[in-house]
């Protein structure tokens, strides 16, 4: 069913979002649904914006509830949404969710997300804002923040003390290093390439302009480099792969930071993003912080990360130089923000030479005593089975399976008589954990949940770990 748009028209701000959902296509309007409440709430909160203030329309006016518009269908209606821009004359389009922001610019939601564009389409010169979807935020661990994020932006926006970003910053000047570098450097961005026991080279930047690049197989230069870095401090990002790298080419450093760290507390102090990706990915701290577009790797030609062949050609020369430019600006960024002397950094930092060390050298297993720990696990699950399998026969089930859950609901509420108030989807009786913790002192749903806890200790953790280490 097509839901058409409503506002004002002419109006300076619209509300775009992806296809109508169940409760919009029943009601006729977009976003009136949970997350269309979040999203007014939201901007009511953040931006000072009611409903009656944005004209609200779709990419796709219709479609089917709960599905991703595919990219024909956005191709399909992307003639009639530049016509209603040009009829709307907006000065700012608020783009919810990666389908809408993409549809003026070519980059990861991620990359995007509470970051004003200045953008011209069809003719028309326009801010659009990509946030994170508000259906988003009620879902998945970390969105809400960084929707929250999305949106005290926006208000900045619209209050004029954010600037819309236009174009992208200048590539670096990257090349091979053919001599030792003789100009100053006090921090040095840091990069490496290739494994612990295949390393490709690494790449520096003294001074965020610059990206310098030395191949593994150039002995000379790395040993210059090795007594040259220990007297500076090095950035990197992702530490934890960079350190051992360079230890494989022979390298070992003085003091260094981690830009991976530092995104990982900013994003914690701010909410300015979803942690599981957004700190990890150079590329995306990189367009964020700096708008410095970096590549990927596995994309030039030659390479193939599966077969671990990367090529000394100058693609891959560029972009590992680019590499170690951004993680020198990024320490510029993080450095104004005062994050080198936040504490909680301070600690982590200090925790990370013992994680390499750990996964260099491995953590000490004693291998006698968890194929003990294991056949004793073993043999309390059979014995708990037997005491269960008793019970249940003195019940009238002769062939109890604890791990039956209708023998267990048939047992606990009918046989026993007790009382369970959670129900599963489909609406039974549920039998699991949190449903029974009210009768966890009964000795039969005690031996139930012991049986339970003792199955998933042997089959997710021990059984595997032994199979794992048993050679």
């Amino acid at each position: 069913m097509r839901v058409e748009p409503d506002g004002p028209v002419p109006c300076d701000r619209v509300v775009l979002g992806e296809a109508p959902g169940h409760e919009e296509q029943m009601e006729g309007r977009g976003f009136v649904g949970k997350a269309g409440r979040e999203l007014w709430s939201g901007l009511e909160r953040f931006c000072g914006l009611t409903r009656e203030q944005v004209y609200v329309t779709n990419v796709v006016k219709d479609g089917v509830p709960g599905k991703k518009p595919k990219p024909a269908e956005v191709m399909a209606a992307l003639p009639e949404l530049l016509e209603e821009l040009e009829w709307v004359q907006p000065k700012v389009v608020i783009a919810v969710g990666a389908t809408a922001a993409n549809v003026f610019l070519d980059r990861p939601l991620a990359d995007l997300h509470g970051i004003p564009h200045a953008v011209t389409i069809g003719g028309q010169d326009l801010v659009v804002h990509p946030t994170y979807h508000s259906a988003a935020g009620l879902h998945k661990k970390g969105y809400l923040a960084a929707f929250a994020y999305d949106l005290t932006q926006l208000g900045a926006l619209l209050r004029g003390s954010l600037p819309p970003r236009k174009g992208r910053s200048r590539p670096p000047s990257c090349s091979w290093l053919q001599r030792p570098y003789t100009g100053p450097a006090k921090i040095v961005g840091l990069d490496t390439e290739g494994w612990i026991d295949q390393p490709w080279g690494l790449s520096f930047s003294p001074d965020g302009q610059h990206g310098y690049v030395i191949r593994a197989d150039d002995r000379k230069l790395l040993r210059w480099f090795a007594g040259w870095i220990k007297d500076r401090m090095a950035v990197l990002h992702n530490s934890l792969h960079d350190v051992p790298v360079l230890g494989a080419m022979g390298l070992e450093l003085g003091t260094w930071h981690d830009t991976q760290v530092l995104a990982y507390h900013d994003m914690i102090r701010t909410g300015s993003g979803v942690l599981e990706a957004e700190s990890q990915n150079l590329g995306t701290l990189a367009y964020r912080e700096l708008g410095m577009v970096l590549g990927e790797l596995e994309d030039l030609p030659g390479v193939d990360l599966e077969a671990r062949i990367i090529p000394y050609t100058d693609e891959v020369m560029q972009y590992a130089g680019a590499d170690a430019v951004a993680a020198r600006r990024l320490y510029d960024v993080y450095q104004r923000r005062g994050l080198l002397d936040y504490q909680p950094y301070q600690i982590d930092m200090s925790q990370i030479p013992l994680v390499e060390e750990m996964i260099r050298t491995g953590i000490p297993f004693d291998l006698d005593g968890a194929v003990d720990y294991y056949t004793s696990a073993q043999e309390g699950l059979a014995s708990t089975l037997t005491a269960l399998q008793k019970k249940a026969s003195r019940l009238g089930n002769w062939h109890f399976n604890p791990g039956s859950h209708p023998q267990v609901r048939e047992l606990i509420t009918k046989r026993i008589g007790l009382k369970v108030y959670k129900h599963t989807r489909g609406g039974k009786v549920s039998t699991s954990e949190k449903a029974l913790a009210a009768h966890q002192d009964h000795p039969f749903v005690a031996e139930v949940q012991k049986y339970r806890e003792l199955q998933k200790l042997l089959g997710t953790y021990l059984l595997p770990l032994i199979e794992e280490l048993n050679p």
